[in-house]
């Protein structure tokens, strides 16, 4: 004999009909709580163990209000099984039932996980209604399955909008951080990575938003999960200066109130995520910097404004999306490059401008100010970043910070952060004693340029031969014949070739004089000498020597064939290998590849370069 507990039971609410077992619910199916629709009438079943579909069908024909004709079926895959479709037939109803699991969300939506919810009618085929309800105004634009989905993405449905992930695992399970997110009606939210997953490269994932409808890609909020900050704010900038739309990038799933521990910092459970961002929100348009809208304080004591606290009354320290820059109160000229500086999301970045370093007495003590009031947790990882070089007559007042901070950050060209040699801050050597013997004449006949590449105390010459340059070069010149361009290919340079610093921007109104076949070339200089400093917009030149040798280390082609954009790395004072084994160079390509990706990615951000050498996107393909 059953026990009357285990027998259905159906509770009636005001348009709501609750089917479970015995007269004990679940806590989460309070009647205030249940989902109403105006039109529809909704069926929740709970019943465990499940009910069998002819029972199921003679309690809704009993239990259902006189001239009802609409249901919605809250029970699991009803919609897949054929359960809905036979219940429409019997009763002569329309049943809305999901293809998938059903969760019943605290906000009180219904959420269907890896599937969507379908309408059935007597004798009609199902016809396919969205995943959420009730459905937010962007819901009918979201295809449930991309139509461009790199390899290296994954993308799941999340009740807020979508989540890109790595590959790997194939189906990861939905986080509590995930499914509270909260819902925009007016907007999607993407979530970018997962704590402990591969990093996604911002170009396949700006290539699948990218192919979204343009009524979604020109408003959306990118949300990073993990260690994806920097990858969310440098897709939030190319979708908006490609849409021409208004994209905003928050500063973690935590800072939306994901998680159970809302007033937890938003590192996300990533261990690669080092120091809580001071930008908690910011907003990307075409052409304009990044603008902060939400922001915490980084010192103690009466709030910012705009993002912008007072130090003193000639100096204020300004939230940055990189970090913190400190410069005069009423002095922004520098704002266009600092403001675009990409974020590290291992080193919060301190941005001192020129200003700053002209005044190297005044500025150092207020900067010491600043570092003994920052939180704990961000002068451990801190980095220090210039936008000038220091004078030589200032190198040991910068001495101290470098021992502690490591070696400056120079910005050169468009938000590009170069490492400064940390000899010229090192203390300076005693000078050897005078040689007794009469110093011969210097010989007419100037040294090799091997010769000079190899004496790193050899004096600079003005105008040919200066120090040692470390950093992403872009090149002036090109191959001849051109090679295959093909990862792990060794290239001699049979004479001297010259780069810069800075790529120099494509004059607007002179045709681009560049072959069509030369893709544009971007080296990791080590033995690279500079030249001259040209000035803005392209930086310093930088001269090779006849003879350097460079490995690539990365293709970037258009389609199957073209070649856009080549990262070399100059491999000149390494030994040279007859048959070099992959692991030889394994881990150098791969540092200097990020790297140099990272040059790149600052170039592509800056508007004026914003399609140097292409713009990224549908298309693209990269060999390594």
């Amino acid at each position: 004999m059953r026990n009357r507990t285990d027998q259905p039971r159906v509770h009636g609410y005001d348009r709501v009909t609750l089917i479970g077992r015995g007269n004990a619910m679940p806590p989460e199916l309070a009647p205030a709580r249940l989902p109403r629709e105006r039109d529809r009438h909704t069926v929740i079943v709970a019943a465990d163990p499940p009910l069998d579909l002819p029972t199921l069908t003679a309690l809704l024909s009993h239990h259902l209000p006189v001239r009802c004709a609409s249901i919605r079926l809250v029970l699991s895959e009803a919609g897949r099984v054929g359960i809905a479709q036979v219940i429409a037939d019997e009763l002569r109803i329309e049943v809305v039932a999901p293809s998938g699991p059903v969760m019943l969300l605290p906000t009180g939506m219904l959420f269907v996980t890896a599937g969507e919810w379908w309408r059935f009618r007597p004798g009609e085929a199902g016809e396919r209604q969205g995943a959420r309800q009730p459905a937010p105004d962007w819901e009918r634009l979201l295809p449930l399955h991309p139509r461009v989905l790199p390899p290296e993405v994954r993308a799941t449905a999340v009740p807020a909008g979508l989540w890109l992930h790595d590959a790997e695992p194939s189906v990861p399970p939905l986080t509590a951080a995930l499914l509270s997110l909260p819902v925009d009606p007016e907007r999607p939210t993407v979530v970018i990575g997962r704590p402990g997953g591969v990093p996604l490269p911002p170009e396949p994932v700006h290539a699948m938003l990218e192919a979204l409808p343009r009524a979604l890609r020109r408003r959306m909020l990118l949300v990073p999960y993990g260690a994806e900050g920097g990858t969310a704010h440098t897709v939030g900038e190319w979708l908006a200066a490609r849409s021409g739309g208004t994209i905003e990038v928050a500063g973690g799933v935590s800072e939306l109130g994901g998680g159970a521990d809302g007033g937890s910092p938003p590192l996300d459970s990533d261990e690669r995520r080092r120091w809580r961002p001071f930008a908690r929100r910011l907003v990307y348009r075409a052409g304009a910097t990044p603008q902060v809208t939400q922001w915490r304080d980084a010192l103690a004591g009466p709030p910012g404004t705009a993002g912008v606290q007072r130090v003193d009354a000639h100096w204020a320290l300004e939230v940055i999306r990189s970090g913190l820059w400190l410069r005069s109160a009423d002095d922004e000229s520098e704002q266009d490059v600092i403001r675009r500086l990409p974020i590290d999301d291992r080193h919060p970045l301190l941005v001192l401008g020129a200003a700053a370093v002209a005044r190297p007495h005044r500025a150092l003590a207020v900067l010491e100010t600043v570092l003994d009031r920052l939180p704990v947790d961000t002068t451990g990882v801190l980095r220090l970043a210039v936008t000038r070089p220091p004078a030589e007559a200032d190198v040991a007042l910068w001495g101290p910070l470098v021992e502690r901070y490591g070696p400056l950050l120079a910005v050169v060209g468009p938000g590009h952060l170069v490492e400064l040699p940390g000899r010229p801050f090192a203390e300076p050597e005693p000078e050897p004693e005078p040689d007794p013997e009469p110093t011969p004449e210097p010989a007419t006949e100037p040294p090799s340029a091997t010769e000079v590449e190899r004496q790193d105390d050899v004096p600079a010459r003005p105008g040919i031969d200066g120090a040692r340059y470390t950093g992403a070069v872009f090149a002036d010149w090109r191959f001849e014949p051109l090679p295959d361009w093909e990862p792990g290919q060794e290239l001699h340079t049979p004479e001297a070739l010259t780069g810069t610093t800075a790529p120099r921007p494509p004059a607007r109104s002179e045709p681009d004089k560049r072959a069509p076949a030369d893709p544009v070339v971007v080296i990791w200089s080590v033995t690279g000498r500079r030249v001259t400093d040209t000035g803005p917009p392209a930086g310093e030149q930088v001269r090779f020597a006849p003879g350097s040798r460079v490995r690539v280390v990365e293709v970037e082609r258009h389609g199957h064939d073209e070649p856009v954009l080549v990262l070399l790395r100059d491999t000149t004072a390494e030994p040279a290998y007859d048959a070099p084994e992959p692991s030889h160079d394994a881990v150098p390509d791969r540092r200097v590849r990020s790297a140099l990706r990272r040059a790149v990615e600052a170039v592509r951000r800056t508007p004026e370069t914003s399609t140097w050498p292409f713009s990224p996107g549908r298309g693209y393909r990269v060999s390594r």
